[in-house]
């Protein structure tokens, strides 16, 4: 397989070509992107030359899964909780916008500097369950109505114990990491919950986050987290890192306690 590279000028001639480039770019670099903001052909009526609908979007921007504005929200609850940030985030991205022919995507500005470690294994089930577990046991980090919601200090504290309660189960995992990782979850689970069809969340992972239920409003999708523009949207590109089936049942002990 050819090298990933990223320059200025680089094009695709789909989003489908845009998105196998960035899955192995990701292999290449050992790090995550998500989309962090875009538009769409279908939100740009005011520019009247051709595009080809293959492109999707009119602009997108990618960022290291570490890095992101400290988010702006409209919306109250879970949204609000999960933007909580705490170290410096990293600047890698890349910028893309149709062609002025209108007849691709093209890279228009990039950074490939990250301020962090280069990424580490996926995260497990039981990784996953610990997360999950620990987050639970700290109101205030998702909250609003937790009477010390507003206090950093107690939640840098709660995040610290939350680092130090995984080292058990993932060693070396960091605060970023975790807060990367917790909102790539959320996001998923959020938007199960405020789907149009009314169907029940079939992640395996659904009931265990139940206990958030009331902190999210059905009529305010995930993206309104992301910024006031409306242009942001939450398609993590570390969706895979979430398994796809639950860790096998536990085999019961006979009576010999085998």
């Amino acid at each position: 397989m050819a090298v990933p590279m990223v320059f200025v000028g680089k094009t695709f001639n789909s989003y489908s070509e845009l998105t196998s480039f960035v899955s192995q770019y990701e292999l290449f670099q050992r790090q995550k992107f998500w989309k962090r903001s875009s538009r769409k052909i279908s939100s740009t009526p005011n520019i009247k030359r051709f595009i080809n609908p293959e492109l999707i979007y009119y602009e997108i921007t990618y960022s290291c899964i570490h890095g992101g504005e400290k988010y702006k929200s409209r919306s109250k609850g879970l949204r609000k909780s999960i933007s909580f940030r705490f170290e410096a985030p990293c600047n890698a991205f890349i910028k893309l916008r149709a062609s002025r022919e209108g007849d691709c995507l093209e890279i228009k500005s990039f950074n490939e500097e990250h301020n962090h470690d280069f990424s580490q294994t996926r995260w497990n089930v039981a990784q996953i369950e610990a997360l999950i577990d620990q987050y639970k046991k700290h109101p205030v980090l998702y909250n609003p109505n937790h009477e010390d919601y507003d206090n950093n200090e107690l939640k840098k504290h709660s995040l610290c114990n939350i680092v130090e309660a995984l080292q058990a189960v993932r060693s070396g995992v960091t605060e970023i990491e975790i807060i990367a990782q917790w909102n790539n979850l959320i996001a998923k689970y959020t938007n199960e919950k405020t789907n149009d069809t009314n169907e029940e969340c079939h992640s395996w992972y659904a009931q265990k986050l139940d206990f958030l239920d009331h902190q999210i409003d059905p009529s305010v999708k995930f993206e309104e987290i992301f910024d006031s523009d409306g242009s942001r949207s939450p398609e993590i590109q570390i969706k895979e890192e979430i398994p796809d089936s639950p860790p096998p049942p536990k085999r019961p002990r006979d009576d010999g306690g085998n």
